[in-house]
């Protein structure tokens, strides 16, 4: 759906921002068993998906988006 989202947003000429919370590739981070089916659903694919989002997408910082804009 990310992937989708982002080539929708890509394809109307606009940049997509994308956030992940360190935590979520943190193997070690504690369950709270009251949040489990929430908080953790599909957690242990989240690194296998950031990296597919890496060798999908180009990213930059926002600080190299803003400069490139000015330039053009």
């Amino acid at each position: 759906f990310i992937g989708y989202a982002i080539r929708r947003i890509n394809k109307a000429g606009q940049p997509a921002v994308c956030y992940l919370h360190p935590w979520d590739l943190d193997p070690r981070k504690p369950v709270i068993e009251e949040l489990r089916w929430y908080h953790y659903y599909r957690l242990h694919v989240a690194e296998e998906k950031f990296h597919k989002m890496l060798h999908d997408f180009r990213f930059v910082s926002t600080m190299e988006f803003i400069e490139n804009e000015h330039r053009g």
